[in-house]
């Protein structure tokens, strides 16, 4: 029986290339995001391309739209960057105030970090979530998230796949007990499909999977039939809904969130041996490089053996079998838009919650960490008026996303929502009214000039335009991605920085233990990214979980990511005080922002 998502697919790819220049149907445009778990960027790159394996990928969203180049996450694990997606937020703004990380040191109440189930001290319920983020079903959040927002505003929303981790999505799941739904589905979704709990079952969601099923309403089960691969699963959900909305004027919202590549790496059986040659990268970067100038408690793990070089090649070709399944499901879902005629009137999203490491200064695999590797992720976004082949230079981040989908939908930013609309940064300004003075006088070889004196003017029997930087248009009559104001189209101001921060959550050193260790409490962070035309660095404060406010510092780290794009050498003992109380001002300013004082 051939698996039902590849029977979906081989139907959609004719489709797509009839209708690609279907006329973009009347009103606002719709959205969707597909979201990926644990994908990296790094090692990919080194192998070859930022996507790794995923041709189709490339070629519809990258190729067909603009790519980021410097996409970071604000937290780099799951549950808290998925908040921030859902939010806009960073996460010191979404951070549970109950928590208090030991016992007997409590000074709010009882603890509520990571409990397995939202916890009831007995009057109320604690806004708990996962990950020491207040996302509780029980608090705020839910009700202020993007969809409830797009909602009020006429749009329809879906949810298929992973949204986020127990215990914030326990009430929902009845506790894992499959039957009628008792306490309904996430609000701001007319339609959800998701994930309970992803770890429980050796499948780690790729298979034999409890699902919040609106429609059905009740939890639902799928098992292990090559059919039930979750990704698969995830895609078909989606396809089917985009056929069922039709050319219907009302605007639509949709998200597919994959659990791929996340650990245990499972590909479809289909895939499976496809990348028998393919391994991890080690000739370069940070590769079993030493600890120097790195906390203290990652000197805990030792070199890494031939042994561990043997898994890490085999966790590569397993992910990569993972992202072919994603791969086929981005080509479905882009077939599925054009076969009802609203692809070209489509803003189609792609992200990941972090980015992933295998090896990186002796750690094991992973994500947690300040470093590239984990913190910068693959972004695309193709859309009406994003030129394909845009890139996108600047620093753009996972609390970015909800404002832009709100621009989208012709929605006011809320003023404690952290992130910016990125339509500035790729989309072409509106085509003006020509200006009422007269453009430079062209060439003689070109009258009239077709670049209304914004551009160069080649003629050998018509005349070509070619636009100065910051114009776009046939005739160099609006400003390009990332500039406006016409007629001087001036770059379009944007942040120089971005914060990185982390809570510790698992993965601690037993004493006397000798495994491999990936987290720590000694690896509570805050990093100031910064990149302009002069300065490409990352400065970090790290601390123990009981800091909570980084009040006793006493470790830091400075990288010069242009000269040092691995982050081998720690600069920090050689900056001057000046230098670091600087640093330190920014950072402190960018850990303490909200909303609209965020840069």
């Amino acid at each position: 029986m051939a698996p039902l998502a590849l029977v979906v697919l081989q139907l959609l790819p004719a489709v797509l290339a009839q209708v690609v220049h279907a006329q973009p149907a009347a009103g606002r445009s719709n959205i969707l995001l597909v979201l990926t778990d644990d994908q990296d960027i790094e090692l990919n790159t080194l192998l070859g391309s930022p996507l790794g394996p995923m041709s189709k990928t490339k070629a519809l969203l990258q190729d067909g739209g603009a790519f980021g180049t410097h996409a970071y996450v604000n937290v780099p694990i799951c549950c808290p960057s998925r908040a921030n997606i859902l939010s806009g937020k960073m996460a010191h703004n979404i951070r549970d105030d109950y928590y208090e990380p030991f016992p007997g040191n409590r000074k709010h109440g009882p603890s509520c970090g990571d409990e397995p189930v939202e916890h009831f001290n007995g009057t109320e319920h604690l806004p708990c979530g996962c990950m020491r983020m207040n996302i509780s079903s029980y608090g705020a959040f839910e009700s202020t998230t993007y969809a409830n927002q797009l909602m009020r505003a006429g749009y329809t929303t879906a949810y298929f796949g992973k949204y986020l981790n127990p215990p914030a999505i326990v009430k929902y799941c009845r506790n894992e007990t499959l039957g009628k739904l008792t306490h309904g589905w996430p609000s701001g979704w007319d339609v959800f499909y998701g994930m309970c709990d992803q770890a429980s079952s050796p499948e780690g969601a790729y298979y034999d999977v409890d699902w919040i099923d609106s429609v059905a309403g009740a939890v639902t089960h799928t098992g292990v039939a090559p059919e039930d691969y979750s990704t698969s699963v995830i895609g078909n959900k989606t396809v089917q809904w985009i056929l069922s909305k039709g050319a219907a004027a009302q605007p639509f919202m949709a998200v597919a969130a994959v659990r791929a590549p996340h650990k245990p790496y499972l590909p479809p059986p289909w895939y499976a041996d496809t990348f028998a040659s393919i391994g991890s990268p080690r000739s370069l970067g940070s590769y079993n490089h030493s600890c120097e100038g790195k906390p203290p408690w990652m000197a805990h793990n030792a070199p890494l053996t031939a042994q561990d070089a043997v898994h890490f090649d085999e966790v590569m070709r397993r992910r990569w079998g993972a992202l072919l399944a994603v791969d086929d499901m981005v080509e479905g879902i882009m077939g599925a838009l054009a076969s009802i005629h609203v692809l070209e009137n489509t803003f189609v999203f792609y992200w990941s919650d972090h980015g992933y490491h295998l090896g990186s200064f002796r750690l094991g695999e992973g994500k947690m960490h300040m470093y590239e590797f984990d913190t910068r992720v693959p972004f695309m976004m193709r859309g009406p008026g994003i030129v394909g082949g845009t890139v996108v230079s600047k620093l753009v981040g996972s609390t970015d996303l909800a404002p832009t989908f709100l621009a989208i939908a012709g929605v006011p930013k809320p003023h404690d929502m952290d992130g910016k609309s990125l339509l500035p940064l790729v989309t072409n300004s509106p085509k003006p009214t020509p200006p009422n003075k007269k453009s430079a006088l062209p060439p003689k070889t070109c009258t009239p000039d077709p670049c209304n004196g914004q551009g160069m003017c080649l003629t050998p029997l018509s005349p070509q335009c070619f636009c100065n930087t910051g114009y776009a248009g046939h005739r160099c009559e609006s400003c390009a991605a990332g500039y406006s104001g016409w007629p001087n189209c001036a770059e379009v101001p944007w942040r120089q920085e971005y914060l990185f921060e982390y809570y510790p959550i698992q993965n601690y050193a037993a004493p006397g233990s000798t495994a491999r260790i990936n987290d720590s409490p000694d690896n509570t962070f805050r990093g100031l990214r910064v990149l302009n035309t002069t300065h490409n660095y990352l400065y970090a404060e790290i601390t123990t979980l009981a800091d909570w406010f980084f009040e006793k510092v006493e470790h830091y780290e400075l990288y010069d990511i242009q000269a040092d794009p691995f982050q081998l050498s720690n600069l920090v003992d050689g900056a001057s005080a000046a230098e670091r109380a600087s640093w330190h001002a920014q950072l402190v300013t960018l850990y303490q922002c909200r909303g609209d004082n965020c840069p």
